[in-house]
C-alpha cells in the first residue's frame, strides 16, 4: 500500500514552483496574487522587493503566479507531482508503509513525541542497514548510539511539534471530542489516538509543511551521520596515533546547540577508554593559533595559553574532549585570572569575538577556549559611505564577550550576563513561552519564568565568585601578554611566523547574532506555518529589510533558514570575499583581509 498524502502542493518553496512555472508558456501577471502578497505581512519597501526579484533572477509575471494561494488545478496537479516525486516524500511514505507493517513503541522521553515514530523507526532502519553492510570494526553496535540518537532527534524536532499538538489538544477538548472524567484522563486519551496510524497521517495532512520540515530533517541527519562514520573509519589510525583512541565507538553526545550546514552540529565520541570532540569544520586555525602561543609561551614560561589538540581536515575536525575541572580551592583563583587576562590579551591581539560563557571550559587554573572560529575577525564596512560599520565598538576588548557587558536586554525580559567571565546559572532570568497545565487536557503557552543555566566556564563549582577581588591579576595578564607581543612583533622572526601561520585559515563571519536568526526559526514554528510553505516564504523575505552593500547575503541568510539552520558565512585570511556552504561567493564587506592586518 503506498500512501497519498494530502495537501502536498502547498509544500514548495517559491523557487520550486517558479522552476515548474518556467517552463510553461502561459504566464501572464496575476496582478491580484502579487498584490496580495506585496501587501500582507510584507515590511521591505518596493524597491527592495524589486531588487530581490533580480537578485534572484525571477520575472515578476511568473513570481506573480508562484505566490498565488488561489490555486488552479493544474498548479495543484505540478506542484503534488513534484512533491510526490521527491526524496523528502519517498522517505515519508516509506516511513508509514513500515510503520503499518511493524509499529512500534520508542521510548520517547515526551508523550507528545510519538507522532515522531514512523519517522524516527525508518530512519534506525536506514542506518541499521547501512552499518550492517559496513565492516565498522571499532563501532559497538550494543551499546548506546542509537538510544542517544533517538533522544537527540527528539530534542531537535519537539520544538516543532508541540505548539501543533497543543492547539489540537485544545481544539478537541472544546469540541467535547477527548473522552475521560477528568483533565488528566483526558490528555492520556488524546496521546493515545497515536496508537492509531490514521490519526498520526490526518494529522500531517492538515500540516503538510511539517511533513516535508520532519522528513527531509531526518534525511539530512542520516546523510551527516553516514558521513561521520565515514570520516572515522578513513580517520581512524590517524586518531590512534595523534589522540590515543582506543576501543570501540560506544555512544555519541550529539550537540544541543544550533545546526549549521544542512543540519550538522558538533557531537561527542564516546569510546570505551577516551572521548573526543567532532566538529563538522574546517579546524585548521587552531593548530595555526598553538603553534603561535607555544612561540610566545617558551619566551616568557608565565605565558600559558591552552588550545584543544586537534586533528584537522579540510570540512571535519577532531578535538580533544576538555572536561570541566573546577578548583577545588580558591586560594588558586589569582592564579586563573593571571591566566584569563594572558587569553583576554591573547584574544584580543588576534581580534577574536564571540567568545561567550559556553565557548569556554575551566579547566584548573586554565581557561580553555574550545571554538576558535571567530578569530581574526575585521570590522564591516560600508562601501557606500566609506564608514567601517561598529568600527569603535569593534576596537574595544569587550568585543571579545570573554569580559562582561551589560548582557542582553530584549522585551521579552531577558537580562543575563553572557561573557566567558560570568555567566553562571540566574534563576527566573527571563520572560519566555512556558508550558502550563501539563498532563492535562488544558495544555497551553503562556509568559513565564525561564532559568538561565549557565556554562561550565567558571572556575568554582557554586560560582559565587566576588571578581572584583581579582581584576588586578586579570589585568597583569593582559599587560604581561601585550607587551611581550608588542616586542615580538618588532622581530622579523615572529612577523615570519604569523605569516606562516596565518595565511590561508578559514574564520567564520558574523553578520548577525544567532539570537536574531533563532528568534526567526522560532516564530516559524507556529502552527500557521505548517499548512502553507507560502506565509513561510513570506516571513523569511522579511529579511530582506536589513540591507547589506551585498544583498546575495540575505538571499543566503534565507537559504539557509529554509533548511532551519542558523545562517553561517565564511572567508579565508588570505582573500577579501566571503563564502557560503551552497558554494556562493560574495564580495566582502571588510575593508581588509584577515591576513593583512598582521604581514603589511
Amino acid at each position: 500500500m503506498k500512501y497519498k498524502f494530502k495537501n502536498v502542493h502547498k509544500t514548495l518553496f517559491i523557487k520550486e514552483r517558479y522552476q515548474i512555472l518556467s517552463e510553461r508558456n502561459d504566464n501572464s501577471l496575476n496582478n491580484f496574487s502579487l498584490n496580495n502578497w506585496r501587501s500582507t505581512m510584507s515590511i521591505i519597501s518596493e524597491k527592495t522587493f524589486e531588487e530581490m526579484l533580480k537578485l534572484n533572477n525571477y520575472n515578476k509575471k511568473i513570481f506573480s503566479n508562484t505566490v498565488n494561494y488561489d490555486y488552479t488545478e493544474e498548479q495543484i496537479r505540478l506542484y503534488s507531482e513534484y512533491a510526490e516525486n521527491s526524496e523528502w516524500y519517498k522517505f515519508a511514505e516509506g516511513s508509514f508503509e513500515i510503520f503499518r507493517k511493524h509499529p512500534q513503541r520508542i521510548n520517547f522521553k515526551k508523550d507528545f513525541s510519538r507522532i515522531l515514530e514512523p519517522f524516527i523507526i525508518n530512519l534506525l532502519k536506514l542506518i541499521n542497514n547501512y552499518l550492517e553492510n559496513k565492516e565498522y570494526e571499532w563501532v559497538d553496535k550494543n551499546g548506546n548510539i542509537f538510544s542517544s540518537l533517538v533522544f537527540y532527534l527528539e530534542d531537535l524536532i519537539y520544538p516543532w511539534i508541540v505548539k501543533p499538538l497543543v492547539l489540537e489538544i485544545n481544539s478537541l477538548r472544546e469540541k467535547g471530542l477527548l473522552e475521560g472524567e477528568s483533565e488528566q484522563q483526558r490528555y492520556k486519551y488524546f496521546i493515545t489516538l497515536f496508537d492509531k496510524e490514521e490519526n498520526i497521517l490526518n494529522f500531517y495532512n492538515k500540516y503538510p509543511v511539517l511533513l516535508r520540515q520532519i522528513s527531509e530533517s531526518c534525511l539530512r541527519f542520516y546523510t551527516y551521520f553516514i558521513e561521520i562514520l565515514s570520516n572515522l573509519e578513513n580517520d581512524f589510525s590517524v586518531l590512534e596515533e595523534e589522540l590515543g583512541l582506543r576501543g570501540k565507538l560506544n555512544d555519541i553526545k550529539f550537540g544541543k546547540g544550533d545546526t549549521h550546514s544542512q543540519g550538522k552540529t558538533v557531537l561527542i565520541l564516546f569510546f570505551d577508554d577516551a572521548k573526543i570532540v567532532y566538529k563538522p569544520k574546517n579546524l585548521i586555525i587552531n593548530n595555526s593559533l598553538n603553534t603561535i602561543a607555544e612561540y610566545i609561551r617558551k619566551v616568557d614560561e608565565k605565558i600559558r595559553i591552552r588550545i584543544p589538540r586537534t586533528i584537522a581536515y579540510s570540512d571535519h575536525s577532531y578535538e580533544e574532549f576538555i572536561d570541566y575541572l573546577p578548583l577545588e580551592q580558591k586560594k588558586k583563583l589569582p592564579e586563573y585570572y593571571y591566566n584569563f587576562g594572558v587569553l583576554l590579551a591573547f584574544i584580543y591581539s588576534f581580534n577574536g569575538c564571540d567568545i561567550h560563557f559556553e565557548n569556554l571550559i575551566s579547566y584548573g587554573d586554565m581557561p580553555v577556549i574550545i571554538d576558535f572560529e571567530t578569530m581574526l575577525q575585521q570590522p564591516l564596512f560600508d562601501d557606500k559611505t566609506g564608514q567601517s560599520l561598529l568600527d569603535t565598538l569593534f576596537h574595544r576588548v569587550t568585543r571579545t564577550l570573554l569580559l562582561p557587558t551589560e548582557g542582553v536586554k530584549r522585551e521579552d525580559g531577558l537580562d543575563v550576563e553572557l561573557s566567558a567571565l560570568t555567566g553562571s546559572f540566574k534563576k527566573d532570568a527571563f520572560n519566555g513561552q512556558v508550558l502550563i497545565n501539563l498532563n492535562t487536557d488544558k495544555v497551553k503557552f503562556d509568559i513565564g519564568k525561564i532559568d538561565f543555566e549557565g556554562g561550565k566556564n567558571l572556575p568554582i563549582r557554586d560560582g559565587d565568585i566576588e571578581f572584583d577581588k581579582y581584576i588586578k591579576d586579570c589585568k597583569k595578564g593582559f599587560r604581561d601578554f601585550y607587551l611581550i607581543f608588542e616586542e615580538l612583533n618588532k622581530t622579523e622572526e615572529f612577523k615570519m611566523l604569523l605569516k606562516a601561520n596565518l595565511y590561508g585559515l578559514k574564520t567564520r563571519v558574523l553578520f548577525r547574532d544567532t539570537n536574531s536568526y533563532a528568534s526567526v526559526l522560532s516564530f516559524l514554528y507556529h502552527p500557521d506555518f505548517y499548512e502553507e510553505m507560502l506565509d513561510r516564504e513570506k516571513a523569511l523575505e522579511n529579511l530582506w529589510s536589513n540591507k547589506f552593500s551585498n544583498q546575495g547575503i540575505v538571499a543566503s541568510e534565507c537559504e539557509q533558514m529554509r533548511l532551519l539552520d542558523i545562517p553561517i558565512f565564511y572567508t579565508d585570511t588570505n582573500i577579501n570575499e566571503i563564502y557560503d556552504d551552497f558554494g556562493n561567493h560574495f564580495i566582502s564587506l571588510h575593508q581588509f583581509s584577515g591576513y593583512e592586518e598582521y604581514t603589511c
